[in-house]
């Protein structure tokens, strides 16, 4: 049955675009305001669990899309929080690999289902493009992450010198800047995998801005025949 979590309640009550795009801008806005270490990764846990609540249900259209992004949301949330609780390598790399995996899953269907399969332009369309291409931001500021744990002084910038728990912020800022090729230096990557990473995000990056005007200048224009 293709629309078979629909009717549930709490899927008209938060699977909306713009409870996903709150839930993001938490992670991008809040998070970083919070300079106090010891409350870092618990706030970190707190608006990751939000968006594993808000970013299936904004898939729940479909029952497989919904399960499979539970499944990847689970990956990343539950090594998340036994990582707080017991801080190590293996936890925080499970936890940033399923991230990345729920983050890209997420952003390609969103991409997929609210604008490539859709005849119109709507509030929704633009939300869950915005949402979309924050979560390929955040995708690869997870990858960056596992890079990091995988292979020590991948990069190097300042924030590098803080525990790894502390890093994310500075993954995510360093995703976003690339991701809109601002490249300011301050954050560069030492190994060919690292920058092949950085390098390929900045062309899905472009591709991302080129492809979705064109198909929402599309919509319209197909709309006004």
């Amino acid at each position: 049955m293709e629309h078979a979590f629909d009717h549930w309640p709490i899927v008209k009550l938060l699977g909306k675009q713009r409870y996903l795009l709150g839930s993001l801008l938490g992670l991008l806005l809040v998070f970083p305001m919070v300079t106090n270490q010891q409350f870092q990764r618990p706030i970190l846990n707190a608006i990751l669990t939000l968006i594993i609540i808000t970013g299936p249900l904004s898939l729940a259209a479909r029952r497989d899309q919904f399960l499979i992004a539970m499944v990847l949301a689970l990956i990343m949330w539950i090594p998340g929080w036994i990582d707080f609780l017991i801080e190590g390598t293996l936890s925080g790399w499970i936890t940033s690999f399923g991230a990345a995996a729920f983050f890209g899953y997420l952003g390609v269907l969103l991409f997929r289902c609210h604008l490539i399969d859709v005849s119109s332009v709507t509030n929704t369309t633009i939300l869950a493009a915005i949402n979309a291409y924050l979560c390929i931001g955040l995708m690869f500021a997870f990858m960056y992450a596992n890079v990091a744990l995988a292979f020590p002084g991948a990069f190097s910038g300042t924030f590098m010198d803080e525990p790894i728990r502390q890093q994310m912020e500075g993954f995510i800022y360093y995703s976003f800047v690339t991701m809109t090729t601002l490249g300011y230096g301050d954050i560069t990557p030492n190994t060919i995998f690292a920058g092949t990473l950085a390098y390929a995000q900045a062309i899905v990056g472009q591709l991302y801005v080129a492809l979705t005007i064109a198909r929402i200048v599309g919509i319209q224009v197909s709309q006004q025949r």
